[in-house]
């Protein structure tokens, strides 16, 4: 027996076909999302002209609409059809990707201008906030209909380890792309791993709708609120996460240390920005 057979043979939940194309499909849009960001930092901090307020910026139009929209964006997803709103939302990537990739080109931002090139960039930021506000729960609802409750825990384990490394390989990847290419090449590299992203989604057939009475979004968001807080054990979990986040969002700063302070370069710049997720591994 080979490492993959005992591998399967010891997890119940790879046994299943489709359980492993999400984990696939899952790996794929992670390691493209990570190699994008990477990529789009350090463009606009050049293109700013090493501006540090710019990169501050990226974070803030993102994560005002992933904030707004996560308001109403489960009670939208628990009425659908799982694997649609997630492959609508991989869709959407793809085409913010083409977007991103255009905006690249030296030719079309010394047409438009530098400045309008990148206010244009924070708006696909914004709008990539929107799509990771339906992402999330479509996510996590499609990865629940896979599978029998009692196979969760280590598939679980599954699904977050193809999470981590593809936060890992994706800024290393982004890197050594932009070390070896142009800014437009790397994003068309980062196009391809998404369309193959969808790709393998397409191949996991449609879920039911557990849940297809419309509820009330106010009513819904009063009975969340209320289950978190009388939840101590999911409210320290979710309050930990909080001030993680907000207090390790140094590493926006990754483009200053990796161009101006250590000048290692876009290959030092990937290396430095995949750290946190090799810690994490």
């Amino acid at each position: 027996m080979n490492i993959a057979e005992a591998l399967v043979e010891k997890n119940p939940a790879l046994k299943n076909i489709f359980f492993r194309k999400y984990l696939y499909m899952r790996f794929f849009l992670i390691l493209s999302l990570f190699m994008q960001n990477t990529i789009l930092y350090l463009m606009v901090y050049r293109l700013t002209g090493r501006d540090k307020l710019s990169l501050g910026l990226m974070g803030l139009w993102e994560v005002i609409p992933a904030f707004a929209f996560s308001m109403i964006s489960g009670s939208y997803v628990e009425t659908r059809e799982k694997k649609k709103v997630l492959s609508q939302c991989i869709a959407g990537y793809i085409l913010l990707s083409i977007f991103f990739i255009i905006l690249a080109f030296r030719p079309i931002q010394e047409t438009i201008g530098i400045t309008t090139s990148v206010w244009l960039i924070y708006g696909g930021i914004f709008l990539g906030g929107i799509l990771r506000a339906f992402l999330s729960p479509a996510t996590f609802s499609l990865f629940g209909t896979l599978l029998p409750k009692d196979q969760y825990s280590h598939a679980n384990t599954w699904s977050s380890t193809s999470w981590m490394l593809g936060s890992v390989i994706g800024p290393l990847i982004g890197g050594v792309i932009l070390a070896l290419w142009k800014f437009e090449i790397s994003l068309i590299g980062v196009m391809v791993v998404q369309v193959a992203a969808l790709v393998v989604l397409m191949a996991i057939p449609k879920q039911p709708i557990m849940k297809k009475e419309k509820e009330p979004i106010l009513q819904s968001l009063k009975e969340g609120v209320k289950f978190v807080f009388n939840s101590q054990i999911i409210l320290a979990v979710l309050s930990l996460d909080m001030f993680a986040v907000l207090f390790g969002g140094a590493v926006a700063l990754l483009p200053v240390y990796a161009d101006d302070i250590l000048k290692v370069g876009e290959f030092g710049y990937g290396w430095l920005k995949a750290a946190p997720g090799i810690g994490a591994l």
